[in-house]
């Protein structure tokens, strides 16, 4: 486990950048930088920085960033919210995305089609 790692994963995949994490942090982005380069980082830190990213220290220690699907536990208040971050699940998006774009295409070709076999007699 590299908490600085885990960090900087965690910090990416919310779009937050460096230096828009440290003013959260009220610190440098140099410093931000230094602490996501630790392997460790004490326990009140990681606290304030579950707390910038909406998460628990706990789900930033269990975080896997070397693995492919991750779920990432964010809780707002008592609301906790869940959001998987699951390449396939990005990929059948986009799937079916294109699926229905080809399918808008072959419906405009069939109805131009139509107006040329209209057209021609």
């Amino acid at each position: 486990m590299h908490l600085g790692r885990n960090i900087s994963k965690l910090r990416e995949l919310k779009g937050i950048k460096q230096e828009d994490f440290a003013k959260m942090l009220k610190i440098t982005q140099q410093a931000v930088s230094k602490m996501e380069s630790k392997k460790d980082i004490d326990d009140a830190t990681l606290q304030k920085i579950a707390d910038k990213l909406g998460m628990t220290p706990d789900s930033i220690k269990e975080f896997n960033p070397d693995t492919m699907i991750q779920t990432v536990h964010q809780h707002s208040g008592n609301n906790g919210n869940i959001i998987n971050i699951n390449p396939v699940d990005k990929i059948v998006e986009l799937y079916e995305k294109l699926l229905k774009e080809k399918d808008g295409i072959i419906k405009s070709l069939k109805k131009e089609n139509e107006v040329l076999k209209r057209n021609s007699k």
